[in-house]
């Protein structure tokens, strides 16, 4: 037996599935435009410099800024996915 919402309730219902449906949206497209900027860009450039030049750049991007934003983008995309 289901307890019948009122109108109210329901609207706020849809508003928060609309939220959770955008948020999934924007973070799905964040980490897809990721994935592609690697294989197009980053993965040709890696095989041009070589390994030990593109260490030197790999360490001072995942190890910069790259400690915040992809922890961040990584459980953003988890915590809206999750509906």
């Amino acid at each position: 037996m289901t307890i019948p919402l009122s109108l109210d309730e329901a609207g706020q219902m849809a508003s928060w599935t609309k939220i959770c449906v955008i948020g999934a949206t924007l973070s799905g497209g964040i980490v897809a435009g990721l994935a592609l900027d690697k294989a197009l860009i980053q993965w040709p450039a890696w095989r041009e410099m070589g390994s030990s030049s593109w260490l030197v750049f790999a360490r001072h991007a995942e190890l910069g800024r790259g400690r915040i934003v992809l922890p961040a983008e990584g459980i953003g995309a988890l915590w809206t996915n999750r509906v």
